[in-house]
């Protein structure tokens, strides 16, 4: 019986590479998998055999801060 797996991770390049491996292994045995992750990276997620599923989201340093004395 093979599931529908959803992957996420930090995404940078040394937190994707060993998420990919993993993911081309469930991919391997059958499984579904579908990768969260922002845009840049689907080529790569398309080449383990899983489907982008794009993250548009704004950067983390656009986001307002709020600092107290």
């Amino acid at each position: 019986m093979s599931n529908h797996i959803l992957m996420l991770n930090i995404p940078a390049w040394g937190h994707m590479r060993p998420a990919l491996a993993v993911t081309e292994e469930l991919v391997r045995r059958g499984h579904r998998v579908s990768f969260l992750s922002p845009r840049g990276f689907e080529e790569a997620i398309r080449a383990s055999g899983a489907t982008p599923a794009p993250l548009d989201s704004a950067p983390l340093d656009s986001a307002p801060v709020s600092v107290r004395p």
